[in-house]
């Protein structure tokens, strides 16, 4: 098992999972920047854009995850 744990960051899936929760993190951390983001979207449709997002931000490192990458080494 803790091979596979040292490995587990090579996937794509991973480092793009990371990639959202770091973004995610400074956004919260950053109310200004989530503020001018939300700005962009009117308010009618901001319950479907977090949804959309949320979906988007599960799906996708799930559908990375599914893409043949080279065998770690």
């Amino acid at each position: 098992m803790m091979h596979d744990f040292r490995t587990l960051w090579r996937f794509w899936s991973v480092k793009l999972a990371a990639f959202v929760g770091l973004l995610v993190g400074y956004l919260v951390a950053n109310r200004p920047a989530l503020d001018t983001l939300l700005d962009y979207v009117p308010d009618q449709w901001r319950p479907l854009a977090a949804v959309v997002i949320g979906f988007v931000a599960f799906a996708v490192p799930t559908a990375v995850r599914g893409v043949k990458q080279a065998e770690p080494q």
